[in-house]
């Protein structure tokens, strides 16, 4: 016998705190991600030469990439917080003897 329901899931409270868990990361991720942002916008106000003119459009785009893993990362953590909730109703339904 399975210890999983339906959906193939274990534990719910396991799956939820994985979605936490994304949460706090897409917020590390964003914070990590505006600070380096004002910080490069601010050491190119004072300083100009070859390396940072080099490095400032791969800093650009690799900051991008982290943008877009934010933001799915923040789109599995919903979609795990609606997916639990889906299980959890119908749990609740079964327990009711529906």
């Amino acid at each position: 016998m399975s210890n999983k329901n339906d959906a193939g899931v274990r534990s719910v409270g396991e799956l939820r705190q994985f979605a936490h868990n994304l949460d706090g990361a897409q917020r590390e991720l964003d914070m990590l991600c505006s600070w380096l942002n004002n910080a490069m916008a601010g050491v190119c106000q004072t300083w100009s030469d070859k390396q940072l003119a080099a490095f400032k459009p791969k800093f650009e785009e690799k900051t991008m990439e982290v943008a877009e893993l934010s933001s799915l990362v923040k789109r599995m953590s919903q979609y795990i917080n609606q997916y639990c909730n889906g299980i959890e109703r119908i749990n609740n339904i079964r327990m009711r003897g529906f």
